[in-house]
């Protein structure tokens, strides 16, 4: 087992059927941990408990890790892989990765640029709470859905787009179902 710190990080380098190396930035080096191996010694089997680092034992302990990093090797990207496109009955060729790649970024382009160029909501086109004064306790009106029921609650909050005072508490959510029936 091997071992390096830099600043807040941990580098080890632990022996198992492998060698595995590990980089974290919150465990300890080795807490006196050990896990049980079986191992050749003078031609004979035997097991030995070895010494295990911390990151190496919570990353076993997940369980299923090993099984996806045993997949990763069959499904590598660096492997060959099969033409993604085929030209079955047309004229034209198919595109190369490289061209793919180019016409992705461009597509994904105009899309950034259209959303870009659509108009963003304002308060005078979006139904916000708005304060009517600098505090919760200054200039405030009759809240016109309690206006409605025949009740005189007054509020400091009304609607940005409708201009209309509504009650907005924990008890009373006129904002909300005033809204609701429009």
């Amino acid at each position: 087992m091997r071992r390096l710190w830099k600043d807040n990080l941990l580098f080890v380098k632990w022996k198992d059927t492998k060698e595995v190396t590990m980089c974290s930035s919150f465990h300890k080096a080795y807490s006196g941990d050990s896990t049980r191996r079986r191992v050749k010694e003078a031609g004979q089997w035997r097991y030995k408990n070895i010494p295990v680092p911390d990151a190496i034992k919570d990353y076993n302990g997940w369980g299923g890790v090993d099984l996806s990093d045993a997949l990763i090797q069959y499904y590598s990207v660096r492997g060959k892989t099969m033409r993604w496109l085929l030209a079955i009955g047309r004229s034209e060729t198919p595109m190369t990765h490289k061209q793919f790649r180019e016409v992705l970024i461009k597509e994904l382009v105009a899309e950034a640029k259209a959303a870009a160029a659509a108009p963003r909501p304002t308060l005078s086109t979006t139904c916000m709470l708005m304060y009517f004064g600098q505090t919760a306790t200054a200039q405030r009106r009759v809240c016109v859905l309690c206006k409605d029921q025949g009740n005189k609650v007054k509020t400091p909050v009304y609607c940005s787009k409708c201009n209309d005072a509504l009650c907005f508490t924990p008890n009373r959510n006129c904002f909300q179902e005033y809204h609701m029936r429009m």
